[in-house]
């Protein structure tokens, strides 16, 4: 007994396998209560400061909002980087047709969220959006980088030639 007490003292055995199942479905529920936390701070803070006056966060500012941002990833910047500056190159000058963080032209009318689908340090989370008469879908990817969640992708569940989105179902709400 004083063994078996010793290996649990250490870590070295679980206490039984329901604890272990315990402690894990623990932790997917901080790990979803922490990104539903992120995605809802990430979306109201980017709606309230595109909806002043000089929009500061819209079109050529994007990168500037998410390069101050701890809770998006990196990538995800450059990658947002990439797409504006070649829309403000074309020869038209009118930059975006749409919001690429919103994948709207306007901001929707109302915001939902399915459970994040959690698999190691990668999670997606399915985003209603829009209204009632034009409802919409969006895919929120995320990874976990020294034990935060970062945005990884937004992904637009609409477009027919859209990447996958793991093995989430964009069932409209």
């Amino acid at each position: 007994i004083a063994f078996t007490a010793g290996l649990l003292s250490a870590g070295l055995l679980a206490a039984s396998p329901s604890a272990a199942l315990a402690a894990d479905a623990a932790a997917d529920a901080d790990d979803s209560a922490r990104i539903l936390k992120l995605v809802t701070d990430f979306y109201t803070d980017y709606i309230q400061c595109s909806d002043q006056e000089k929009d500061p966060c819209n079109g050529e500012n994007i990168p500037a909002f998410l390069a101050k941002r701890p809770d998006v990833d990196p990538e995800f910047t450059q990658k947002m980087t990439g797409l504006v500056t070649n829309a403000y190159k074309e020869p038209d000058g009118e930059g975006l047709e749409f919001d690429p963080i919103l994948l709207a032209q306007d901001t929707p009318e109302k915001t939902s969220y399915d459970k994040p689908i959690i698999t190691g340090d990668s999670a997606e989370m399915i985003m209603h959006k829009g209204s009632a008469e034009f409802p919409s879908v969006a895919c929120i990817a995320l990874i976990k980088k020294g034990g935060a969640w970062r945005i990884r992708d937004i992904i637009d569940m609409d477009d027919e030639n859209r990447p996958a989105c793991g093995g989430l179902s964009a069932g409209k709400k």
